[in-house]
């Protein structure tokens, strides 16, 4: 019958095994007087059998250490595809929830529709419709967004931080809600290079700024900073709003992910998920930090591109 070496406990066995037959025949040779016990380290003997000895040694570890690594392997595996088994089951949920909440919302609307008889009213209905078309739309759209940029190559062009944080700057002011906020930028001047696609760059500054006036209230600070540092350039979004919960915080990068606490604010729960993609595409880390009632700090960093001499 063939052994299964991919069975633990018959691997062992024959891993240890070279060592084992080196012993045993060591004893099988000094009983038949083949060999003494009495060595010199002048005796060829003791080198033969010294050699084999390490030899089987070697080999035993070499084999037991093979295992090791594909036991390590294998357990981190399993671990992957339950995690993976996990966040996907949480995402198909979450995208049955997005997608069932609108398309009832329609059904309901051209029920009424059909039944109301006041003009007023009816072109009330097919508002409602339209905007619901218009966030499945939108929600199809930035969930094809983040699938491309898993799959396809981004620009690597040189970038001026200075320019692209201004023009993210200026996109923000344009926006109706942020005149009862107070919007600060300190960056200093001639920040150095880096390197990746300026829209998707100034996508990802875009939707952390607009998250920070959509989750603040009037009167609340958003605040631009940019240092650099030896290899990384620090972008931080930082606001004075009510927070993020402990419980919301490990998930708030997800795709589709919603606290509890904002569903009555109009979002799909991809704007963070998006920016995640991105940045790290760009080889880039994102960090969040909150506490309630304290604010939020979005921390971005970004490799720079040093100008080879």
């Amino acid at each position: 019958m063939a052994i299964n070496l991919r069975d633990n406990r018959m691997f062992w066995l024959w891993a240890i095994s070279p060592t084992t037959v080196g012993l045993v025949l060591v004893l099988i040779l000094a009983e038949f007087q083949l060999i003494e016990f009495h060595f010199s380290i002048h005796d060829i003997d003791t080198f033969i059998l010294f050699s084999g000895l390490m030899a089987t040694a070697l080999i035993s570890f070499v084999l037991l250490s093979r295992e090791g690594i594909r036991l390590i392997e294998l357990n981190t595996e399993k671990k992957l595809r339950a995690a993976f088994a996990e966040d996907r089951t949480r995402f198909l949920r979450r995208l049955d929830h997005e997608i069932k909440n609108p398309l009832m919302g329609i059904q309901t609307a051209l029920d009424n529709l059909s039944g109301e008889q006041d003009p007023a009213k009816r072109q009330i209905i097919r508002t409602a419709i339209t905007e619901q078309i218009t966030r499945l739309t939108r929600l199809v759209a930035e969930l094809r967004r983040i699938g491309d940029m898993e799959h396809h190559k981004i620009e690597r062009l040189v970038i001026d931080p200075n320019m692209l944080l201004h023009d993210a700057f200026l996109m923000l002011s344009d926006q109706d809600q942020t005149k009862q906020r107070r919007i600060n930028m300190d960056i200093p001047d001639n920040l150095p290079q880096i390197v990746g696609d300026y829209d998707l760059l100034l996508l990802a500054l875009h939707n952390i700024l607009i998250n920070a006036v959509k989750y603040t209230h009037d009167g609340d600070s958003i605040r631009i900073d940019a240092q650099p540092d030896d290899d990384c350039l620090h972008i931080t979004i930082s606001d004075t709003g009510p927070g993020i919960s402990p419980e919301d915080l490990p998930y708030i990068m997800d795709e589709l992910y919603r606290s509890e606490r904002v569903k009555g604010i109009a979002g799909s729960g991809i704007g963070l998920a998006l920016v995640k993609r991105i940045i790290e595409r760009h080889d880039g880390k994102i960090m969040i930090d909150s506490h309630l009632n304290k604010g939020t700090s979005v921390k971005l960093c970004l490799p720079i591109e040093f100008t080879k001499t």
